[in-house]
């Protein structure tokens, strides 16, 4: 093989090589173009009962904007026995709305020498709530008979947009 058909084939190699690696190393569309009136957002609420059968938490939506509630994950620990719920108010416009969710029950857990239920939600959703309005939480069980102290822990992920 002659001397310039050498040089050629190692360049045109080289030449793949970079192409390869930029295309390895560039980012998907969607993060390159991020539309900068949005902003990923994510709390968490945690809710304790040592009796009754509700329990109550929120959080302040940011003055200015407005929340997108993508995704509302949770977890609850009750008596064994008792059942869980969850429910969210939001406003929109100045209108509350009320939002359910289903708990799945995942069993009866032992740690030390209490037993307990454990129920979890894992819910995609599209809700909004606009600035300066609280996100509120009612979590609820059927009994407190049972004496122990329900736990909730909401997680809610979504975005905030301008106004």
């Amino acid at each position: 093989m002659s001397r310039s058909k050498h040089y050629l084939l190692v360049g045109v190699g080289i030449v793949a090589v970079f192409a390869t690696s930029a295309l390895m190393n560039t980012r998907p569309a969607a993060a390159q173009n991020k539309d900068a009136s949005k902003d990923a957002f994510q709390t968490t609420v945690t809710l304790t009962a040592t009796s009754g059968v509700q329990m109550t938490g929120n959080f302040i939506v940011p003055a200015g904007k407005r929340l997108v509630i993508e995704h509302v994950t949770a977890g609850f620990s009750v008596g064994v026995g008792e059942k869980a719920a969850l429910d969210m108010h939001t406003s929109l416009d100045g209108t509350t709305r009320f939002h359910f969710f289903v708990t799945t029950p995942q069993g009866t857990f032992t740690a030390g020498a209490s037993s307990y239920d454990v129920f979890r939600v894992s819910q995609p959703t599209r809700i909004y709530a606009d600035g300066g309005t609280p996100v509120s939480f009612i979590s609820w069980r059927n009994s407190s008979t049972s004496g122990f102290a329900m736990v909730s822990v909401v997680t809610v992920s979504g975005t905030l947009t301008n106004l």
